[in-house]
Formats: structure tokens, sequence, C-alpha cells
């Protein structure tokens, strides 16, 4: 974790990963790149995946002008995509198995007694996510077939670490009183810890290397992603 702290200025996302999860990750082609001597943007707006009959991967840029040739990777997945097919079917997902994610790390608040786990990034400033999880504790079924985790992530505001660090410290003696105030609104600063809450500075590590910046921010339990609220998040939740 302190590797990765020092990291968090430097690298993209995708080198967060490469620093944080990979190496827990099972064996994969890729070696991540290392020893860094240069970066330098390049005035790309957007890349197309473009494979050719004869086997050859490009990514070309909109205008044309810079053609990458080799093997696109998806490290989220630790998939070397082939095809475009590929590239549609797993540009929606993350593998946090594959990752080394552990939901053990987070703080989160749950609904549901069910097998399938659903983490829906959520910060206590939310009023989307208030409204998703009322939606959600509303519903048995849901209930019945998922375990859902609010990830909290405090990220939208000044007051949302506070609102967090009082959450955490009310989950420690009533969980279900804690998913109750973060569905209401109700959280104050009250019982907020001065001292970090590794849970939640675990979050926030997760977060910036999905480069989570809008909420809910939902992953179902088959890796697919959502932002937003749903328009049926009981079909979204069973969706392959």
């Amino acid at each position: 974790m302190e590797i990765f702290t020092k990291l968090i200025g430097i690298f993209t996302p995708v080198f967060l990963f490469l620093s944080l999860f990979v190496h827990d990750a099972p064996a994969f082609e890729f070696v991540p790149p290392k020893d860094f001597v240069s970066k330098e943007a390049l005035p790309v707006k957007d890349l197309n995946f473009v494979r050719t009959k004869q086997g050859l991967t490009y990514l070309i840029s909109r205008d044309g002008r810079y053609v990458f040739q080799g093997r696109l990777i998806d490290v989220w997945n630790g998939r070397v995509l082939a095809n475009v097919d590929e590239l549609k079917k797993f540009k929606e997902r993350v593998n946090f198995k594959y990752l080394g994610i552990s939901s053990q790390q987070m703080f989160t608040l749950s609904l549901g007694t069910g097998t399938d786990e659903v983490f829906i990034f959520s910060d206590p400033n939310c009023g989307v996510c208030h409204k998703l999880f009322g939606k959600i504790k509303k519903s048995s079924l849901i209930k019945k077939n998922f375990k859902i985790h609010a990830v909290i992530t405090p990220l939208l505001h000044k007051t949302s670490m506070a609102k967090s660090k009082a959450l955490a410290s009310m989950a420690q003696k009533d969980p279900e009183a804690a998913m109750d105030a973060f569905i209401n609104n109700s959280v104050g600063n009250d019982g907020a810890s001065d001292q970090p809450v590794p849970g939640i500075q675990y979050n926030l590590l997760v977060a910036r290397a999905l480069s989570i910046q809008n909420f809910p921010f939902i992953v179902n339990a088959r890796g697919r992603i959502h932002i937003g609220m749903p328009e049926d998040i009981h079909l979204f939740l069973f969706k392959n």
C-alpha cells in the first residue's frame, strides 16, 4: 500500500493497477512497464481498434495521423483482445479477482443475503446513490439473490470524507443504522475520526485506479459496469 500511495501522483490509472494489483493476479504474458525515462502526452483525441484479415492489430487515431501496431491488452480483465467483438464485450467489464482487489479491505455498508456480490461505489453526498439504495432496500427479490455493497468513496464534496468517517464509526456499532443514515442522507460529522480509516483509504485507491469520477459506479456480480441509475436495477444485476 505504501508503494502504491507514492505512485498515485505519478502514473496514470493503468499503471496504478500494475503497481498495486497485478502482482496478485494469475500468470499473464503482459510485462508491466518500469524504469520510465520519459513520458509525453500525444495529441490524440480518439483511438479506433482495427484488426485486419491477416491478423494484425492496429490502434488508429480518429484523424488517421497516428497508428500503433501491436497487441491491445485489457489490464482490467487480464486479456489480450483479439478482435472488435472482444473489445465490445470487455470494455464495460472489470475483473476484481484478476486484479487482486480485496473486498475485505474495503469499507462497505451492505444489504441482502445472496451469494452473488455487487459493488456500488457511492459518495455520501450522492443523491442518486441514496435513491438507488432506497430502491434496493425495498426489493426483497434483490436482497434475496444478491449481497449489495455500498463502497463508501468520498470524492464529491469537501464534507464527503467527514461523513464517510462518521458512517464508518456508526457501522462499528450498528451497521443497519449506518446504512439507513446513508440512504436517508442523515449522517453528519458526529463521530468522525481525525485519523485515516484504512477501509476508506483503500476505497479511494481502487476508485482512482478505476478512474471513477461519477456515482453510483456499479459493478455487478459478473463484472459488468454501469455508471448512474440503471433503468431497471434488477435487470442489470442479473445481466451477464
